[in-house]
């Protein structure tokens, strides 16, 4: 059975959208709450080590 020329683009374009991969974005939830500006960040804005939350702008200045 041929199909039309229509149909072939239609398949295509969706046989590019099903192997398209999917963009990756961090997750950015709060995961933690800063102890020195009581700010909530997600994960990749700051670090969380045995339950002392710091985010990045904290940790850069130093000022804790």
């Amino acid at each position: 059975m041929a199909f039309s020329e229509d149909e072939k683009q239609g398949w295509l374009a969706r046989k590019r959208r099903r192997e398209r991969p999917r963009p990756f974005f961090y997750d950015q939830r709060p995961v933690g709450v800063c102890i020195h500006c009581q700010a909530p960040f997600g994960m990749a804005d700051g670090t969380v080590i045995g339950g002392v939350a710091v985010c990045d702008d904290c940790e850069e200045c130093a000022d804790f």
